[in-house]
């Protein structure tokens, strides 16, 4: 290694990541030794290839977040529409560097929440679908709570409870799900208070996540730990909510049963 790997040499890294410019990532990478340029060539040596790998998988300082963490939130930081799309496809672009030279799509945050996570909560399609081409990404993963991405992508919140997002998120994290439900994701997981991701949906009163959730397979019929089924927890939420007249009724036409 020609240069410093440590604290702060991992930070730019991940500064450069979570900016999602594949420019400012290479950049970031060079700094550090790691031959971007021949990445995908077969002439890399062993000793080069592991001391990528060690660097791409590296921790930021403040929140312990892998590059391909950091990939993830960038669309988040970005303004809704173009701005956003835009920085999503440099975020893709940043996450398949990540990967070709070794970061690993699995690793876990203090939380247990992966990469996918992230992508779902965040509302990253491409980082996402660069994330379920890579064979050794598991979908479905819990972290902490046991959610798993396909819940954060139906909820759109995080631990907290607080929602993430808004706008064209929304739609985002729609396509996030329809990805991961195409690729395998385990519709009827539940996390660790029996919530699956037709609950988390229904929570907050997700008609369109809710119907691709159902024509996908999802159960209605099962219950939390507190005895609740998905059209239950709906119906605490527009107890709750100012839910329009036109969104309360596509929620009853799905006839989802208590």
């Amino acid at each position: 290694a020609a240069a410093s790997t440590g604290p702060v040499a991992a930070d730019r890294i991940c500064t450069a990541a979570a900016s999602g410019s594949p420019i400012a990532l290479t950049a970031a990478l060079t700094a550090v030794g790691v031959t971007v340029d021949v990445a995908t060539s077969v002439d890399r040596s062993v000793d080069d290839a592991a001391y990528a790998a060690n660097i791409v998988n590296c921790r930021d300082s403040v929140r312990c977040l892998t590059p391909l963490h950091c990939a993830a939130t960038a669309a988040a930081a970005a303004a809704a529409g173009p701005e956003s799309d835009q920085v999503d496809a440099g975020a893709g672009d940043c996450a398949a560097l990540l990967l070709v030279l070794g970061a690993n799509p699995n690793a876990r945050d203090g939380h247990g929440c992966t990469p996918l996570h992230y992508a779902a909560r965040y509302a990253s399609p491409k980082v996402c679908q660069c994330l379920l081409t890579c064979r050794s990404t598991r979908i479905d993963l819990r972290n902490a709570w046991g959610r798993t991405a396909l819940m954060f992508a139906a909820w759109g919140g995080d631990e907290s409870g607080a929602v993430s997002g808004a706008g064209d998120s929304e739609i985002k994290r729609l396509v996030i799900a329809r990805s991961l439900l195409r690729a395998g994701a385990n519709v009827d997981i539940r996390d660790s208070r029996g919530r699956t991701a037709l609950m988390w949906s229904a929570l907050n009163a997700k008609v369109a996540l809710l119907r691709l959730l159902l024509n996908s397979g999802a159960d209605w019929r099962r219950r939390n730990f507190d005895g609740l089924t998905a059209a239950q927890l709906a119906q605490l939420h527009l107890r709750k909510a100012k839910t329009v007249q036109p969104q309360r009724k596509e929620l009853q036409a799905l006839k989802l049963q208590a």
